[in-house]
């Protein structure tokens, strides 16, 4: 018996219309800015408390926060 396999066509991986640009627009706007903007807020924090604790384990709380 004789099994065929089935790979995804070129017209499979192309980006198709309104939707794919919505997309793409929303993840370029809203979604880079927000983690620009958590990395941000994070690291501020991690380093204001690096002030404060000798050990490292408020820094190492806000790492495993952001990430």
């Amino acid at each position: 018996m004789e099994t065929t396999r089935t790979t995804p066509t070129q017209d499979a991986l192309k980006p198709h219309g309104l939707l794919y640009y919505l997309s793409y627009l929303r993840s370029l706007l809203f979604t880079n800015l927000l983690i620009y903007f958590y990395t941000a807020v994070c690291g501020t924090l991690s380093l204001f408390a690096s002030l404060f604790d000798d050990t490292g384990r408020w820094q190492h709380s806000f790492a495993r926060l952001w990430s």
